[in-house]
């Protein structure tokens, strides 16, 4: 690219990591490194290349999630005015880490121990939620994790036929790579620490990718 198109493909770029840092979302941050580090692999880059992209992955999503958690409120609080102003701003102050993941993650499994081979249904993780939670009028439609939410929900056989197909899409990516097909990976990978695939949208794109 050159000239005129140069530069609107990096105003694009820019503006496109603008909004995905001010998103302050740690699964958007790991989905890019996920699919940077497959792209490095696919296109079979230098031993060096792969291990300063590794590096460099690990590095920002570590600054990421500390930078967007309230890390930031216990150690610059009272010591970084200009760090305590962009927690405040982009409203990081009361975010954990895991933002009760590890909660949802094990009402999961006391809901598997119970229902693991057919779940409890499809659509209904509220009832897990309702069922293990301390407050019963407190709900989650999802456990921000696509693969804990068809075990919750249909059992260990769909999971493992689940796992199966995701695996095939990621050979056929690294065998062939397109464009859609990392659009379509880059929703699953989004959708293991959020709960992108309970979006009406989302599951429509993805029927059109793999149809």
């Amino acid at each position: 690219l050159r000239g005129a198109k140069f530069l609107k493909s990096l105003m694009i770029l820019i503006c496109m990591l603008l909004l995905l840092v001010l998103s302050t979302s740690r699964s958007a941050y790991l989905t890019i490194g996920v699919i940077s580090l497959i792209l490095v692999i696919v296109t079979k880059q230098k031993l060096k290349v792969t291990i300063i992209t590794i590096a460099a992955i690990v590095f920002l999503f570590v600054v990421g999630v500390f930078v967007t958690t309230d890390y930031t409120q216990k150690y610059f609080l009272y010591k970084n005015n200009v760090i305590n102003f962009v927690s405040e701003t982009l409203n990081t102050q009361y975010k954990s880490v895991l933002s009760g993941r590890d909660k949802l993650a094990q009402y999961v499994l006391k809901s598997t121990m119970e229902r693991g081979l057919f779940g409890i249904g499809a659509g209904n993780f509220r009832i897990i939620t309702s069922r293990f939670s301390v407050n019963p009028f407190q709900w989650e439609d999802s456990s921000h994790n696509i693969l804990s939410d068809i075990l919750a929900e249909n059992g260990i056989f769909t999971l493992l036929a689940s796992v199966a197909f995701g695996l095939f899409i990621l050979r056929r990516i690294v065998r062939k790579p397109t464009m859609w097909g990392f659009v379509l990976f880059a929703i699953f990978i989004n959708s293991k620490t959020n709960f992108l695939h309970r979006f009406y949208s989302v599951q429509f794109l993805a029927a059109l990718l793999l149809g």
